[in-house]
């Protein structure tokens, strides 16, 4: 039994090391050549340490590996949490040879755990990959199985899928059979290229891909005919000459593939077409994952890390790519640029920390945002389209016929209607002229191109307005300190966003909310000059106001409780046997509760003014510590007199309550 990090401890110590090269090393000598053994710590392409059990020979000093060969590593991803490595097969002359199978596992360790012989002592849970290859001097061959599955208390509880495949000299060749628990395939290969019928079934959709020397020719789902609109799927003996162009079955293809669009032929059953895409995007990611589980698992390159084997090959396709005309080249670009521009222009705009103060002073600004809007709305919908104009895939799909399919309405309004100073206003605006025969690339690369036109006129007037701004720099500041202090106000008044929301913000929030439009307003109709003599003056009243919500009324809640704790009192009754409470001074604590809270608050909420709020909200403080104070003091006369006073400014009066 070892312990894990003492274990990897020990690996990395170079005398341990030549300890194991001295002590298991052997010699075993043939008539042909000086073959050696190894049982010792090997690292796996300078990455992946464990220990190996091999054959080899030295050939003009270089290691050369013939024989058996068999490897086991654990690696340690962080806590109880593992990743094994297994390779078992034979070399011939440093190239892979005969059967080999390899093994991977994902493991989270269950309890406490220890390790022997490379071996982990713990149940687990997590997932195995299994493959069982064949080489023939370095090159795939014959039939491989990859198989991957799940287990909990390392009992296998679920096989995530199993794959069949056959290679001849390298290349794909014969049957190809996966079985998933959500999906099924079945197809056959020729040379590399997929051939023949394809079928894949999530128990949904039985879809049928029928292939001719890599070249897709037709499609059905559930024995109906699928068209894809756009992608080439003719194929004539005829033109066999004709160049068509063999590329893996990857990403790229497959972009191919789902960028088309998809049109059922009618036959009386219904299929939904959403669903129907989905399932046939599910079924191109499977067979990409499927070949590459042969040679990955994660990040791990199976056949790779161990040399001795040509790269390992995924399927092909054929696929005819219809080359761009000079003309289509000019557009494309023209399109790739221009919708560059337009996205950095709307965003640059967007993103000008003096936006929301120059609306505040430029009613052209808020016109420029409406517009921008308004462009940013068609770009939307023309984004499907130009984004496939611009990827890769465009140069292998039928362009005009695809383009039609994602033709969108682009009209524009003839008026348009936004907000400036407390008023909306509507006007005309010229926007480009859109006139079309068809929704094809020479329309849209002239449509962006007005449309960027535009977009660069609206940018230098909003720039201009910027400008203008800047040279104000002093002000600009002082109104972005403005803005934030009118948002945290806000905040603080919405029960929502502040967690020290209480009954007194409430009654507050409405006021305080109309109280800042009205200001806002107010500083936004004033010419500069007297902006630049307010500003200040009305960013220390804004703080006041935040100093009240974030603090003031906090500290309000908690002196009101206080002042009803210093009127109350515990006395033990010895009748009853138990403490209870009682109200002293009774008459001046109930003036207090029925009469000068409400009035003190009420002052304040109807005198909201920059001019007075410093002392109205002083009221409040003054109001809590003359309590405190008439608690210590004899009243007696002031309570007697109370019987007769009904008068708020009678009772402040009688009770010495001197208010701003």
């Amino acid at each position: 039994m070892l312990n894990l990090k003492l274990l990897k401890n020990t690996f990395q110590s170079k005398a341990f090391l030549f300890c194991l090269l001295f002590m298991f090393c052997h010699i075993l000598t043939t008539s042909a050549q000086d073959i050696k053994n190894f049982k010792g710590v090997y690292v796996l392409n300078d990455t992946i340490e464990g220990v190996a059990n091999l054959n080899y020979f030295l050939k003009n000093r270089d290691t050369i590996l013939d024989g058996d060969f068999n490897f086991k590593s654990i690696e340690e991803k962080k806590e109880d949490e593992f990743t094994t490595y297994e390779y078992e097969g034979n070399f011939k002359k440093d190239k892979k040879d005969g059967d080999w199978y390899f093994k991977s596992k994902s493991l989270k360790l269950d309890k406490d755990y220890s390790i022997s012989d490379l071996q982990l002592k713990s149940t687990a849970t997590g997932t195995s990959t299994e493959i069982f290859a064949f080489f023939s001097n370095g090159q795939s061959d014959k039939e491989w199985t990859a198989i991957k599955y799940k287990f909990e208390n390392s009992i296998p509880k679920d096989t995530l899928y199993t794959i069949q495949t056959n290679f001849n000299s390298g290349l794909l060749e014969g049957k190809f059979v996966s079985n998933s628990k959500n999906l099924n395939v079945s197809g056959q290969f020729s040379e590399g290229l997929m051939d023949g019928q394809w079928v894949f079934d999530d128990g949904t959709h039985k879809e049928k891909r029928t292939f001719q020397k890599g070249v897709l020719t037709d499609v059905e789902v559930n024995d109906v005919n699928i068209e894809f609109i756009g992608f080439d799927i003719t194929y004539d003996k005829a033109d066999e000459d004709e160049k068509w162009e063999t590329i893996e079955l990857n990403e790229t293809y497959f972009e191919i593939f789902n960028r088309s669009k998809i049109e059922i032929v009618f036959s009386g059953e219904y299929i939904n077409q959403s669903k129907l895409q989905e399932s046939i995007k599910n079924s191109n990611s499977f067979i990409i994952n499927a070949f590459k589980s042969f040679n990955n698992t994660g990040d791990f390159s199976i056949w790779n890390n161990l040399r001795g084997s040509e790269d390992f090959k995924l399927p092909k396709v054929k696929i005819r790519k219809l080359k761009y005309s000079k003309k289509e080249e000019r557009q494309i670009k023209s399109i790739r640029e221009n919708l560059k521009l337009s996205q950095t222009i709307i965003k640059e705009f967007r993103d000008n920390s003096m936006l929301e103060i120059g609306k505040l002073n430029f009613k052209e600004l808020n016109k420029i945002e409406l517009l921008f809007s308004i462009y940013k709305e068609k770009f939307e919908k023309l984004k499907p389209a130009l984004d496939l104009i611009v990827s890769p895939a465009f140069e292998y799909l039928k362009r005009d016929e695809l383009l039609e399919a994602y033709n969108v309405d682009l009209e524009f309004p003839e008026t348009v209607a936004y907000s400036y100073d407390g008023e909306v206003i509507s006007e005309s605006y010229e926007f480009p002229e859109i006139e079309r025969e068809k929704f094809d690339l020479e329309f849209l690369s002239i449509t962006l191109e007005s449309i960027v036109n535009d977009l660069k006129k609206l940018d230098k007037n909003a720039k201009d307005d910027f400008e203008k701004l800047r040279k104000q720099e002093s002000l600009t500041e002082n109104e972005e300190l403005l803005i934030k202090k009118r948002e945290k106000i806000e905040t603080l008044f919405d029960k929502n966003k502040n967690e020290d929301y209480n009954g007194y913000h409430d009654y507050y929030s409405k006021a305080v909310n109309i109280f800042l439009e009205d200001v806002i307003n107010d500083y936004r109709k004033m010419d500069l000059d007297k902006k630049k003599s307010e500003v200040e003056i009305l960013l220390d009243c804004l703080g006041k106001i935040e100093k009240f919500g974030e603090e003031g009324l906090v500290d309000f809640k908690d002196r009101v409780e206080r002042v009803d704790e210093e009127y109350t009192r515990v006395v033990f009754n010895p009748f009853l046997m138990s403490d209870i409470t009682e109200r002293v001074k009774e008459r001046i604590y109930k003036a207090y509760e029925d009469k000068l809270i409400d009035y003190v608050l009420e002052n304040l909420k109807n005198n909201l003014s920059c001019d007075s709020l410093e002392d109205k909200i002083g009221n409040l403080e003054i109001l809590n510590e003359s309590m405190l104070k008439l608690r210590e003091k004899d009243t007696k006369d002031m309570e007697r007199e109370l019987r007769r006073v009904r008068d708020v400014e009678q009772i402040l009066s009688l009770l010495k309550i001197e208010l701003n």
